[in-house]
């Protein structure tokens, strides 16, 4: 994605820039601010990658992506065997055994006595081990684990459209504070102007008091005239030094560091789709729709999920034991076979569960039909705006060359001597003003364009 500028409209923002900086300061103010000036060159692009790889929210964005990958594998591994192993080892205190009577296999015999005495035979071992290794496959659970699979991977969707969203939102921001803060200081350099013109106005009133031309209050509305201007240069460096500070947040960057932003470098136009093709895309590419979409996907996996439930629950398995110390047994053997559960009754909890997900899922396509038309209306009023955007920033452009001419022809007069000093003043603050205009207006003007690739589901930049 391109960055937004025109050859010729950077340009003229540049030489307007710089011919506020040298004429709307004063001499020593900009001796000054040569003596403090800014630690760090930042271009607009480079504002963009700076903030991309500090944001804290994009990394927990992130990591919620990371975090849904996790779950979607934890639920893919329900389709496959379960491996596992019990071992113990057990010891009693009493064996159980088996008492052969003396005589007992005699009966009716000349040979005496067999055995020939009573005879007690131990069952097992008193301390006796065993393990048992057991492979189990679910079968007919695995429809449920496919419906908690899909959900997963809806999930997951989710939060890579999240992701992306996290992205756009960061980007404009960066944007917005770029070009605040390059209007503020316009308006502030504009500010002081209008304090230089104000100066002169006063000292041109008293000039005239003095000399009985002009009344006492004439003086006193100058200088009331002067403190106000003064309030404003005051409010504009206050508000600059705020959306710096908030800038330097966004960008990771060491609160107080001072930039040099280049109006300048702002980047290209974006390419920018007809109104047709956006209204014909913008259902398919808009990451609120998307989202509704993937919302759809995970209902109905629930939905299947709490039908499934009425399924019997049928496992495969396969066992392999070692014993030593169990009566009746042999040390190694194995058995397999199938488990088969069912719950009979559950107090309605199933009926339940079906008629919530039934619910969810209706709300979830409401909330999808209403977000497409909700887009819609979005990106059609995003092309009204950029229509009139584009106006106004054609109108202050006229509205600039025409303060442009009248300050050249104010200089003029007042080197013919056919205009007062203060009128020159007061026409400079009025081209500066329209600067400012043009520059707000350029600002709305790339905000909006940048809105529509943000509402076509693409990376502003």
């Amino acid at each position: 994605m391109t960055y937004i500028s025109r050859s010729h409209r950077t340009s003229t923002i540049a030489g307007l820039i710089g011919i506020s900086l040298l004429i709307g300061l004063p001499e020593s103010a900009r001796a000054q601010a040569g003596a403090t000036a800014a630690s760090m060159s930042l271009t607009l692009p480079q504002a963009v990658d700076l903030a991309l790889a500090h944001s804290s929210k994009l990394k927990l964005a992130r990591l919620a992506v990371q975090e849904r990958k996790e779950q979607t594998i934890i639920a893919r591994a329900q389709y496959f065997p379960r491996l596992d192993n019990v071992s113990s080892m057990d010891h009693i205190t009493q064996l159980e055994g088996v008492v052969l009577p003396a005589g007992v296999f005699s009966r009716n015999t000349t040979s005496g006595l067999v055995p020939s005495q009573t005879v007690r035979i131990d069952q097992g071992a008193s301390t006796s081990y065993e393990s048992i290794t057991r492979l189990t496959q679910p079968i007919t659970q695995l429809l449920k684990s496919r419906a908690g699979v899909r959900a997963a991977r809806a999930d997951l969707a989710s939060a890579k459209i999240e992701q992306t969203n996290q992205e756009h939102a960061i980007s404009l921001q960066v944007h917005q504070l770029y070009y605040r803060c390059l209007i503020e200081k316009l308006t502030a350099e504009s500010a002081q102007d209008s304090l230089l013109a104000a100066e002169a106005n006063d000292r041109e009133a008293r000039k005239g008091t003095e000399e009985g031309r002009l009344l006492g209050d004439a003086m006193l509305s100058s200088h009331a005239a002067v403190l106000s201007k003064r309030k404003a240069v005051l409010d504009a460096r206050l508000t600059l030094n705020d959306l710096e500070l908030k800038l330097d947040d966004i960008l990771g960057l060491p609160l107080g560091t001072k930039l040099d932003l280049n109006a300048d470098a702002l980047g290209q136009d974006p390419e920018i789709p007809s109104r047709e093709r956006a209204l014909s895309e913008v259902l398919d590419k808009s990451p609120s729709v998307l989202t509704a979409q993937q919302n759809v996907q995970k209902a109905k996996a629930n939905l299947n999920a709490s039908r499934e439930d009425y399924i019997p629950n049928i496992t495969g398995f396969a066992h392999y034991d070692y014993q030593s110390g169990l009566p009746f047994l042999k040390h190694n053997f194995g058995s397999f076979g199938v488990n088969f559960s069912y719950n009979l009754f559950d107090g309605g909890a199933r009926q339940a569960r079906v008629r919530d997900a039934k619910v969810k899922l209706s709300a979830a396509e409401t909330e999808l039909a209403q977000t497409k038309n909700d887009v819609r209306i979005e990106i059609s009023n995003a092309y009204d705006k950029l229509e009139e955007l584009k106006e106004l920033q054609l109108v202050t452009k006229q509205l600039l060359d025409a303060r442009a001419e009248g300050y050249r022809i104010t200089v003029e007069r007042v080197q013919d001597d056919a205009a007062l000093p203060s009128a020159a003043g007061e026409a400079l603050a009025a081209q500066t003003a329209a600067r400012v205009d043009l520059l707000s207006a350029q600002m709305n003007l790339y905000l909006e364009q940048h809105n529509i690739i943000k509402l076509l589901g693409a990376l502003p930049k």
